[in-house]
């Protein structure tokens, strides 16, 4: 008989502190109906019974997804049910129209109902939508291009002040080319002046060249002639798409180089040796705008991580100043700085820094002086920082600075750290570059540049600062496709050298039609679509969708447009033609209508595949409220036993003081 240790005691608490833990887990399981609450419970199950859960779910919103899909395809039926019924309107017409008991005067009243009917074809494809998505007017025609409903931005090169002009066209308003001006200025652009101004960016700038090898640039401009009285010799412009969220699709950026031919003077059939320069000059700085366009979209259309975000913008004198920077800011057919700051080589470092920090000419000013003139100086004020602030000026210095410029920002840099960065602290961020460009040591900087550049030079780095001609006159041996005044193509580089060449990937029209040239052809369409097949996701995993296509549904894809019932022989060819359209029709309808009882049986059966899944989950998941109760009423009495044996073990030891 011991007192110091209670043996039956502590054997009975243990005994009961275990059954209160099991009764704890019985009540738990019995109120929330689950047999697996927590990991401990069942580790494998719980694992197994997320996994369902998350399939469940997913399959009751890809049946979900289904009936939308359902609700768009009916839609786009009753859309087509009343072109149906049009047609057989206008074949009926045709019809009447075919007896020559009618007067030319009763076929021109029946005339005007067919040209109205098939405004109203036009009007049901176009404005037939779904939730703003158009459904009949080519966006979800098999082949195109893109999957989601997207819309497109364009920004001009006038817009966005992409462009160099001209003080008056060479030519007059109205003036046409010939067939041959056109065409030497079709071969002077493509084989010689675009190529060479390509491979003369490559050359001075690595920062695209690494682009080009890591597949960050696509290189792929249309070249565009055209003619009007306007000032602007050549612009680049930039289309992009965009998401609902405003989310960009890089694969829908598309480049845009336009000639203003009314803007080029011709000696006979060829150019003046003037103009080509001036094209040379001004195709150099659209190049500029068109690989910043491609490497730096984001800044240069104003967005962040690739949603639209303007206040990501860069400012316009970086953009414009930076091209002129390839260019050059002081050439005769491009001269900001002399002609329009009036700085020369005469000009003092004081007179320098009161003359681009005066009222339109600084920076924060924000005109088109600031941008093109000012803008240039404080871009390669930038590039010379980077540059290490070299005692020579050069083009070679000034283009390794600019390159590391913009290699910091293809990196991922704002402009507000590149300055930061190149100008070791010296400028807080772009507003204060902004408001102290013009002081001592950038004032300084501007009086060697223009000394560096001397007065027949033209201040680009591509070439060099004291040559007048940026681009040889000779023919290249990277030829382009060809382009002419209606047309507009995108052409492509091949490999790695990005030369621009004919023989590699066909041309992209981005006209509607047929595009390309020697190297194979393509289709596209203009830019507001097509823009692709429709998917549905019908599953609960990734792939399991289903694929949407429904025809372009305009009168003149149908084969209507322009029909005439004014003899018995059009008559006749419209009613053959009612007759291929309402086919095309009825074609699309049935796809249609086989596209709703697919999502009718997908709907059964992803229900059916949820139901039973949900089935399998409970099994693993749920409590068996009968067995579990049983449970609970064994450890309950178990509890009950174990705290009389707790009662009984402590009397015990009691007993010992009836010895004492």
């Amino acid at each position: 008989m011991v007192v110091q240790h209670n043996l039956s005691a502590s054997n009975a608490s243990r005994r009961y502190k275990a059954v209160v833990r099991d009764t704890q887990k019985n009540s738990e399981k019995l109120s929330s109906g689950y047999r697996i609450n927590r990991a401990a419970d069942d580790a494998a199950g719980l694992s197994i019974s997320e996994k369902m859960r998350y399939m469940i779910r997913g399959l009751g919103k890809a049946s979900k997804n289904a009936e939308d899909g359902i609700s768009l395809l009916q839609t786009a039926e009753g859309a087509l049910g009343e072109m149906h019924s049009v047609m057989h309107r206008m074949r009926e017409l045709a019809v009447q129209a075919a007896n020559d008991t009618n007067t030319s005067v009763d076929r021109q009243a029946l005339q005007k109902e067919i040209d109205n009917l098939i405004s109203e074809i036009d009007k049901i494809a176009d404005d037939t939508e779904f939730n703003t998505m158009k459904l009949l007017n080519g966006n979800l025609a098999e082949g195109s291009s893109a999957a989601s409903p997207i819309v497109y931005q364009g920004l001009t090169g006038i817009e966005g002040l992409q462009s160099i002009t001209v003080a008056d066209p060479i030519v007059g308003e109205g003036v046409a080319l010939n067939a041959t001006q056109t065409a030497n200025v079709n071969d002077v652009l493509v084989n010689s002046i675009v190529p060479q101004a390509v491979n003369s960016f490559l050359n001075t700038f690595s920062v695209f060249n690494s682009a080009a090898t890591n597949g960050q640039i696509s290189n792929q401009i249309g070249l565009k002639l055209y003619g009007d009285s306007s000032t602007t010799l050549a612009y680049v412009s930039i289309k992009y798409g965009y998401y609902g969220d405003g989310t960009i699709a890089p694969d829908l950026v598309q480049l845009n180089l336009s000639v203003n031919t009314n803007a080029l003077a011709f000696d006979g059939d060829s150019l003046t040796a003037e103009s080509r320069t001036a094209l040379e000059t001004t195709i150099v700085h659209e190049m500029m705008h068109a690989f910043m366009d491609d490497t730096l979209i984001n800044g240069m259309i104003g967005a962040n991580n690739g949603v639209l975000d303007s206040a990501n913008q860069y400012p316009g004198w970086f953009k414009e100043g930076m091209a002129q920077t390839a260019s050059g800011g002081c050439a005769n057919n491009n001269d900001w700085v002399n002609s329009g700051l009036g700085l020369t080589t005469a000009s003092t470092v004081d007179q320098i820094s009161a003359t681009i920090r005066s009222g339109g000419n600084s920076l924060a000013s924000g005109t088109t002086q600031s941008k093109y003139a000012t803008g240039y100086l404080a871009s390669m004020y930038l590039g010379y920082m980077a540059a290490g602030s070299p005692s020579t000026i050069t083009s070679a210095e000034l283009a390794g600075g600019l390159n590391t410029v913009l290699q910091k920002m293809v990196d991922g840099a704002s402009l507000d750290d590149v300055i930061v960065d190149v100008s070791n602290g010296s400028y807080t961020s772009l507003a204060d570059f902004e408001a102290k460009f013009g002081d001592s040591d950038s004032s300084q900087f501007v009086y060697a540049l223009l000394n560096a550049v001397g007065s027949a030079g033209n201040g680009g780095v591509v070439g060099a600062l004291t040559t007048s001609d940026l681009l040889p006159d000779a023919d290249t041996t990277s030829a382009v496709y060809g382009v002419d005044d209606t047309s507009e193509y995108v052409v492509s580089s091949v490999g790695n050298n990005r030369n621009w060449n004919s023989g590699g990937a066909g041309g992209i029209s981005l006209s509607n039609g047929t595009g390309g040239g020697a190297g194979g052809g393509g289709t596209g369409g203009s830019a507001g679509g097509p823009l692709g097949a429709l998917k549905l996701q019908i599953g609960a995993l990734e792939g399991q969708g289903m694929g949407v296509t429904i025809e372009d549904m305009h009168a003149s894809v149908l084969g209507v447009e322009g029909m005439s019932v004014m003899s018995h022989t059009l008559a006749g060819n419209t009613i053959s033609a009612c007759d291929v359209a309402i086919e095309k029709i009825s074609a699309t309808r049935s796809k249609i209508g086989a596209y709703v009882n697919r999502l009718e049986h997908t709907i059964a059966n992803v229900d059916n595949t949820a139901e039973n899944t949900q089935a399998a989950e409970s099994r693993i998941r749920d409590t068996d409220m009968a067995e579990m109760m049983v449970e609970y009423s064994k450890n309950n009495i178990l509890t009950q036993a174990a705290q009389a044996m707790i009662s009984q073990a402590k009397a015990t030891p009691e007993s010992v003081l009836n010895l004492l």
